[in-house]
Formats: C-alpha cells, structure tokens, sequence
C-alpha cells in the first residue's frame, strides 16, 4: 500500500486481507529490521484504514435507526 490514491480504493476485506498477510510475513521473522518497519508501518496504515471503515459503517447504521424513530 503505497499511495494514499491506492487506500481510498481498496475495500475493507482487501485491506483486512493484506494486514493479515503482512502479521503472517512478520510473524515469520525472515526479514530485515528496515523491512518489518516498512511492514510494520504499512500494518498501521491499514488498521487505521479499518478502523475507520468500521467507524462510516457504524454511523451509517446509526443514522438509518434514527430515521426509524
């Protein structure tokens, strides 16, 4: 995940995806320090990415029971 244009794209299983793989390639050990900061930073980018995913989705659900009352 290098751009900021490739994040905005990508769904939320995509991303979950990813960061799944990137703990299993972490949880390895087989890489550099430079490269499990690289990866650790991607990792980070990609929960946040989630997180807020999940935060729009609740919102929208939220918003939808309040149009029910």
């Amino acid at each position: 995940m290098s751009g900021e244009g490739e994040e905005k794209d990508m769904k939320f299983e995509e991303a979950m995806e990813r960061l799944e793989r990137i703990v299993e390639e972490m949880e390895a050990g087989d890489m550099s320090l430079d490269e499990m900061l690289a990866k650790f930073e991607e990792g980070m980018a990609l929960a946040k990415f989630c997180r807020n995913k999940i935060k729009e989705a609740e919102m929208k659900i939220e918003n939808m029971l309040d149009e029910l009352k």
